[in-house]
């Protein structure tokens, strides 16, 4: 596959088919994944009780299939836990980690996680037929393109990136915004995004 130049956008193939966004009131970052399965992803910041609770009810009102969560500051997987939803993945850890919640009626099984030593968290957990990828990459992490790993399609990558790139809206594009662009171009994937 042919390089894009630096700073063009990501441009899609004929032939894709795009997830539908879920109308939704608000910026809620959900999106329908596949027909009856839809997704949530969220920085929460340090999941907390009222963090769970707000959660459940936007993961209820807009029927949820799978909540991706960066950044729940959890070392103890027993906290990670939201009503209605089994946890499939995790990265644990006190300063980062990562959370992948699947609705119990949902047909889910675990992929992959990240080597226990790797500086960008992700997991892998195919939902209903599709493989997510939920990454979260700390600011101080440098990547490449062989930062992240390659699943077969259909897949889809979703979380906390922490880093610019004019194809998502910043007025530039950094080291790694750079590095996440040639390699999702070189894996085929299509940007779906919220500037905001």
């Amino acid at each position: 596959m042919k390089s894009r130049k630096k700073n063009q956008p990501l441009q899609p193939r004929i032939g894709d088919s795009f997830p539908k966004h879920v109308p939704l009131s608000g910026r809620t970052p959900a999106v329908v994944v596949r027909d009856g399965a839809t997704l949530l992803q969220l920085n929460v910041e340090g999941l907390t009780k009222a963090k769970i609770s707000v959660l459940t009810r936007l993961a209820q009102a807009h029927a949820v299939t799978a909540i991706l969560l960066q950044e729940t500051h959890y070392k103890d997987r027993s906290h990670l836990k939201i009503p209605g939803y089994n946890l499939a993945a995790c990265t644990e850890s006190e300063v980062y980690g990562t959370a992948t919640c699947v609705k119990h009626h949902a047909k889910w099984s675990a992929i992959a996680v990240c080597p226990e030593n790797s500086l960008l968290e992700w997991t892998a957990t195919e939902v209903e037929g599709v493989t997510i990828i939920n990454v979260y990459k700390p600011p101080s992490v440098k990547m490449d393109k062989f930062s992240l790993p390659c699943f077969s399609r259909p897949c889809m990558y979703a979380g906390d990136f922490n880093f610019r790139s004019t194809t998502w809206g910043y007025r530039s594009t950094d080291a790694c915004g750079e590095a996440l662009e040639d390699w999702a171009s070189a894996s085929g994937l299509n940007l779906l995004h919220d500037p905001k």
